[in-house]
């Protein structure tokens, strides 16, 4: 399902509830969910949750933060070959491994989109300091190394879906292999 259907489908939903959605708020759930309406559907109880009835886009990020921590930050330190660093920036409730992985592949094919079609490219849909950690990020791995790493969270999402019990240790093995 595309993202506007989603989008759309959940500002009738909200406005059937009375929960109050500033710009952008659905976009963003509708992101998060990567074409799942059952995924926006609980993503949108889980912001609510936390939130009330008025959801703003830093609700938002509260709640991306709350999934999983900054998945930028986790790259930027694996860039950095600093191991210590990306350990301990990933979240201290284990179980979230998958979503974290998810919110990873997400920022590193920003990344690569960005190393290879410029930090102009409309194919990054975000903005302001987010988008030019990404450049930056992008920039300093340069495309090819950009492609091992989208590679590599791929594989590691695959493993931690066959294995979620050891979900943990094969997410910080990849981050780790990623930072040598």
């Amino acid at each position: 399902i595309t993202e506007p259907v989603i989008s759309a489908h959940l500002e009738e939903v909200f406005s059937a509830e009375g929960v109050q959605a500033a710009d952008g708020v659905t976009a963003g759930i509708a992101r998060m969910a990567r074409g799942g309406m059952r995924d926006a559907l609980s993503i949108a109880d889980r912001l609510i949750s936390l939130a009330g009835q008025e959801l703003g886009l830093e609700d938002l990020e509260r709640l991306s933060s709350t999934r999983g921590g900054d998945a930028i930050a986790l790259l930027e330190h694996t860039l950095a070959g600093d191991g210590p660093a990306l350990l301990a920036a990933l979240p201290s409730v284990e179980g979230s491994e998958a979503e974290l992985t998810d919110e990873l592949l997400a920022c590193a094919r920003a990344c690569l989109l960005l190393a290879h079609c410029g930090p102009g490219t409309p194919l990054v849909d975000t903005s302001g300091e987010i988008r030019e950690r990404m450049a930056a990020l992008g920039a300093s791995l340069g495309p090819a190394r950009a492609e091992v790493w989208l590679e590599e969270l791929l594989l590691c999402r695959e493993r931690i879906h066959g294995l979620s019990v050891q979900g943990r240790s094969i997410l910080e093995s990849t981050l780790l292999m990623l930072a040598r």
